[in-house]
């Protein structure tokens, strides 16, 4: 049975690649640092297909020789906020620098596949950002057979992004709109996504390649706003931030236990997130998007 490692497979997007993959029969083996719903897992896949695995670091000898024994790696190990020792530079950069490192020193010809996202570059508003644009060039430069996925925003049941705004559109009248609401998104579907790894995985691609994944509608913050509450059949008053008035705030939200939205989040609502035709997309592994407005009616009925 091949076997595929998969970071941060306990998430949203992992568990959707994890029961695609499954399904394709891999034996799939998901390290993990802090606590995670093991028992959830393993539903994914037949007895002792799914199998997690706690770690401290890539130095212990049993993630190495997890690695050593696997076809292909798929890292979506991230963090969206710092706290403590868990910083962008230490849970980004010098992890996966260092997971490339072990990889090459294990076999150079294994597969591996980074989340990255859409936009990402050296000169981003956003810090994290900064740290995943200098983790793809590292991967371009060191290994000879990667797949940098970067995705749009993605959504589908159960996602944070349309989780955190129906709470909105539940609790509050008021939207806010940062400035005006004008940068543009293409969100994509978990399930194109998940298939576009399980094609990657089983037709073990070659050689380095980036792959924009996004869906087929291009919206403004704005017009996504007046879609979902046109979906839920409310009426809101969307009123515009100033990013000055919302750094304040966002600051001082960071403080409370709320942590909605960090102000590294808040930067890159001024950046259009939408595709660059920089390399590859959907259509190279033969896959045709899900409607955009429909999975969004589909997971607000939900």
């Amino acid at each position: 049975m091949k076997t595929v490692v998969i970071f941060g497979g306990s998430g949203f997007v992992g568990q959707n690649i994890i029961y695609r993959v499954a399904k394709k029969g891999y034996k799939i083996i998901v390290p993990f640092q802090r606590p995670i719903n093991e028992a959830k897992l393993r539903l994914f896949g037949n007895l002792g297909q799914i199998i997690p695995i706690k770690f401290r670091n890539l130095e212990e000898n049993l993630i190495q020789n997890v690695i050593r024994n696997s076809d292909a790696l798929i890292n979506l190990k991230t963090i969206w906020y710092e706290k403590k020792l868990f910083t962008y530079k230490n849970s980004i950069l010098n992890f996966n620098f260092q997971l490339v490192d072990l990889i090459n020193s294990i076999d150079k010809n294994k597969n591996f596949i980074f989340f990255s996202g859409l936009g990402v570059k050296k000169d981003s508003s956003s810090i994290r950002s900064q740290y995943i644009e200098k983790v793809e060039k590292y991967i371009s430069q060191n290994l000879i057979n990667s797949s940098i996925i970067r995705p749009s925003v993605i959504i589908g049941g159960g996602d944070k992004f349309l989780g955190k705004l129906l709470l909105i559109f539940k609790f509050s009248f008021v939207i806010p709109l940062f400035e005006g609401g004008n940068t543009k998104l293409q969100p994509v579907y978990v399930g194109d996504i998940a298939k576009a790894i399980e094609n990657i995985v089983v037709n073990q691609i070659k050689g380095n390649h980036k792959y924009e994944l996004v869906g087929p509608e291009t919206f403004t913050y704005k017009s996504l706003y007046q879609y979902i509450a046109n979906c839920l059949n409310v009426r809101r008053v969307f009123v515009t931030i100033p990013f000055n008035l919302a750094k304040i705030a966002v600051f001082f939200i960071e403080k409370t236990p709320l942590n909605f939205i960090t102000l590294d989040q808040l930067m890159l609502f001024k950046e259009d997130n939408l595709i660059e035709n920089i390399d590859k997309n959907f259509k190279d592994l033969g896959i045709q998007p899900r409607d955009t407005k429909e999975v969004i009616k589909k997971t607000i009925k939900k």
